[in-house]
């Protein structure tokens, strides 16, 4: 399996495959200054709506410049997986907020009080149907939504998966952030998606790999990159210019001993 694409959005900037840019402070926090005008020259109608976890998972997965369009067997076989530690906790509040005020919640909100609202928007915008999960399981929701996502391409269950990581965090669902990791480590604001595929597949296709992903038997004695740090330690792998490694061992909820180990194969794009 390799990984050919990736995209993201951070407290750097946005970028992917058609390169990066980096955020005019000037304009205000991130959450305030983000347009889609800003990352795509291609309209997004309903972007204006969505709460700010869908906006920034939908901007990582527009970086990744997905090469599906016009192919429906492709759309119908990429599966979707994301992990978030908080996911909309910031949407629900918003909600819930609304019925105490006595004003009615309102119902456009009401969609995004799942987290899983953010991946029906990336199938709705790029014409996805194939499988999708969402992980909530604390600091470790990117590493199993990284695990599960090679899971699905190594049963076969897919023949493209795009991974998603990503934590939009407002006051309050740093609260709870910090009930899951006290020391704060993993307190920031980031979508980091990614394209998996099995290797024949990518060989066949138009973009090269950037890296091999690669799976062995055994965790016990193996110095492994801890799960809060796993999205930052993936997405700095791939935007460095020279090869590199990262070994990732198994989800202790996985009860398997495994180490998943990627391998930075080729220059970014």
């Amino acid at each position: 399996m390799v990984i050919s694409l990736f995209g993201y959005i951070d407290a750097t900037g946005w970028g992917g495959k058609e390169g990066s840019h980096r955020w005019d402070h000037s304009q205000g926090q991130l959450a305030q200054a983000l347009r889609w005008r800003m990352v795509s020259g291609s309209a997004h109608d309903r972007f204006g709506r969505m709460d700010l976890l869908s906006k920034y998972v939908s901007v990582a997965v527009e970086m990744l410049g997905l090469p599906l369009l016009g192919k429906q067997d492709l759309r119908l076989e990429t599966a979707m997986v994301m992990g978030t530690m908080v996911g909309c906790y910031g949407a629900d509040l918003d909600f819930y907020r609304g019925i105490l005020q006595g004003d009615g919640p309102s119902p456009t909100m009401f969609a995004y009080t799942l987290p899983t609202i953010a991946l029906g928007e990336v199938a709705i915008r790029h014409r996805l149907g194939g499988a999708s999960y969402c992980f909530m399981a604390g600091a470790d929701s990117g590493l199993l939504a990284l695990w599960e996502s090679v899971k699905l391409l190594q049963a076969g269950e897919c023949q493209k998966c795009v991974c998603i990581m990503a934590d939009v965090l407002s006051q309050h669902a740093e609260m709870i952030a910090r009930n899951i990791d006290p020391a704060g480590k993993a307190l920031t604001e980031y979508a980091y998606a990614f394209l998996l595929e099995r290797h024949g597949h990518a060989q066949a296709c138009e973009h090269p790999s950037m890296a091999r992903v690669a799976i062995t038997s055994g965790a016990d004695g193996t110095d492994s990159t801890e799960s809060w740090k796993v999205p930052d330690s993936l997405i700095g792998l791939l935007r460095e210019g020279r090869p590199g490694r990262l070994d990732l061992a198994s989800p202790p909820a996985s009860g398997i001993k495994e180490i998943l180990s990627i391998i930075r194969c080729s220059p970014v794009i």
